[in-house]
């Protein structure tokens, strides 16, 4: 189940915010939580844009 929500959260971002939105995926891989997976994909929907989204999930690159 994990793998398949963290490609979903990827094709998601890719086509949601484009390719740039991909560098959070290396932390978003690391996470073993299926219910923060579920969260992170849910605030894909909510973010304007990729700074909004790493904002909600707290990602500071």
């Amino acid at each position: 189940m994990k793998e398949g929500l963290i490609k979903g959260i990827e094709l998601a971002l890719d086509i949601r915010f484009g390719e740039l939105s991909l560098t959070v995926m290396d932390k978003i891989r690391a996470i073993n939580d299926i219910n923060k997976l579920e969260q992170i994909k849910n605030s894909i929907k909510k973010a304007s844009n990729v700074e909004e989204f790493k904002t909600m999930l707290g990602i500071k690159e």
